[in-house]
């Protein structure tokens, strides 16, 4: 798929990824992470506004780097507003660094979240900004 993707791209034409960090999930993670959100073993809660809260449920298989969420929406005095399951496969960044320089592809950025914060093992996201180089 990433070949592909190179593939209409220009030479210095710029890819940016975006996953949810592996790392994150494989290590057990337990308190505040910030205001809105609290994580406990596999259930990651947040705030999202007044009335609504949103919970994901994480089955992390590690060994085959499958993750199965369910996300469920509760509304204040209402109770489950709506749930939906989804699966992915994740990469570590070592692994997608090699995919992408495999599909023709050039690292120029990484980044932990939407903000440019630097990448660790509990950032929320992995964002790469990539180059096709020729």
């Amino acid at each position: 798929m990433l070949k592909k993707i190179c593939s209409f791209l220009k030479i210095g034409g710029i890819f940016i990824l975006d996953m949810c960090n592996r790392e994150r999930l494989a290590v057990k993670l337990d308190g505040l992470l910030d205001k809105r959100e609290y994580i406990q073993g596999n259930k990651h809660w947040w705030k999202i506004n007044d009335a609504l809260i949103g919970l994901a449920q994480v089955d992390f298989k590690i060994e085959k780097n499958i993750a199965r969420f369910e996300f469920s929406l509760f509304e204040k005095d209402v109770g489950i507003k709506g749930k939906s399951v989804i699966s992915l496969k994740l990469y570590s960044l070592s692994e997608i660094k090699n995919i992408l320089k495999k599909a023709g592809f050039k690292i120029k950025a990484i980044y932990g979240d939407f903000d440019h914060s630097p990448y660790t093992f509990i950032s929320p996201r992995l964002i790469i900004v990539s180059e096709k180089f020729g």
